[in-house]
């Protein structure tokens, strides 16, 4: 994390943060059930052939899953009279994330950018 005080009132921080997690356990997709075996036991169907119900189960992924991103923030500090009032604008990016599939195939995705602003008391 890297924080600096810019002035006596105003504050930057920048933090990069990577997350890897090894032999996670993850449920199946109840879809890639069906594509596996449409009529097996695991499908339940009703009386007109429709998917009522699909038996899922957990399996230990491999590889797992891994994210990175940046967070940033900045805050400001100002005087009203004898109130002390403040400002905060924080934002986090998700630079990448991937996760494995059930066959074991990486799957990459990039994210986008929230931002969160609040008065600060």
């Amino acid at each position: 994390m890297q924080r600096s005080a810019v002035s006596s009132r105003l504050t930057l921080s920048l933090d990069y943060w990577h997350y890897k997690y090894k032999n996670q356990i993850q449920l199946k997709n109840g879809q890639a059930v069906i594509n596996a075996d449409p009529n097996g036991p695991n499908v339940i169907r009703d009386g007109s052939g429709v998917a009522q119900s699909i038996v899922i189960s957990s399996y230990n992924a491999p590889s797992g899953t891994g994210t990175s991103g940046i967070d940033a923030a900045a805050s400001y500090r100002f005087d009203i009279g004898a109130a002390r009032r403040g400002s905060r604008c924080a934002t986090t990016s998700a630079i990448s994330r991937r996760m494995t599939s059930i066959r074991g195939r990486w799957s990459t995705t990039a994210s986008g950018i929230a931002a969160i602003t609040r008065p600060r008391r």
